[in-house]
């Protein structure tokens, strides 16, 4: 039995990834953007990952490929729902991916697996995917506003998703909590202000009404964004066990590896 249908709007929402102000917002996020700190942090943890990875790497969800810079020297494969340009594999979500058994030498999945009703499947599939030894760079939300809607199931927490993992067949080498601490709380506040209704709040119309304002000024948002740059940067990525990111995080990012036995 099929786990769910992709409709026109979810390829809708999967193509507009590919538009270029989107792969650039992701790939070269600056001070000013729209969800500037958690999309830094990722674009770092990537860099720090993925950077320079060579052999046969599959991009499973691309999108736009926004990491392919990264890997110029790799066999770089892609495969997302069917209607996005370029791809070399089509994923169908009640099925495997149609290509053969441990043949990459690593696999990406950049916020992707939320979207992914069945994930235990997907997760499987991607060990599949993988030559014994192979690597999987797992990127996804602990705490963010729904978005791709209706397909937007799942947050996690780290040792949530450690277990799920491992569950799929994989060890898990490091789980990393990106944007923690105070750098979750202004990202948080940024996205109440931009999403608050602009009819009536109650006693919080004026103080939201005012915040609104101030946060469609790009030269204070962007100073904002380097403030905290400069006064936070530790809290940037930080160990899933660490007591600083323990409860309040955006993301999470975690290398895998399958089993050489």
């Amino acid at each position: 039995m099929k786990k769910y249908q992709i409709n026109r709007s979810w390829q809708d929402w999967a193509s507009s990834m590919e538009d270029s102000e989107e792969i650039k917002k992701r790939a070269k996020t600056e001070p000013g953007d729209r969800f500037y700190l958690c999309l830094s942090d990722l674009q770092l943890w990537m860099e720090k990952n993925f950077a320079g990875q060579k052999g046969a790497v599959l991009d499973y969800g691309c999108g736009g490929s926004p990491y392919r810079h990264l890997v110029p020297e790799a066999s770089y494969k892609r495969a997302d729902v069917e209607g996005l340009s370029n791809l070399d594999y089509v994923v169908h979500p009640d099925l495997p991916l149609e290509a053969p058994d441990c043949c990459f030498d690593a696999v990406i999945s950049t916020q992707v697996l939320e979207h992914v009703a069945d994930f235990q499947s997907y997760l499987k599939d991607c060990c599949r995917l993988l030559k014994p030894g192979g690597r999987l760079l797992l990127t996804t939300h602990g705490s963010f506003e729904d978005h791709g809607m209706p397909h937007d199931y799942y947050r996690w927490t780290g040792f949530g998703l450690h277990r799920e993992l491992e569950l799929a067949g994989l060890n898990v080498i490091k789980i990393n909590k990106l944007t923690v601490g105070p750098r979750y709380l202004i990202h948080v506040i940024e996205g109440l202000v931009g999403s608050t209704s602009s009819g009536k709040s109650g006693i919080f119309s004026l103080p939201f009404g005012l915040l609104r304002v101030l946060m469609r000024q790009r030269p204070l948002i962007q100073r904002l964004h380097e403030w905290t740059n400069l006064n936070f940067s530790s809290y940037r990525i930080t160990g899933n066990d660490e007591e600083r990111a323990f409860r309040s995080y955006v993301g999470l990012a975690l290398e895998a590896q399958k089993p050489v036995t």
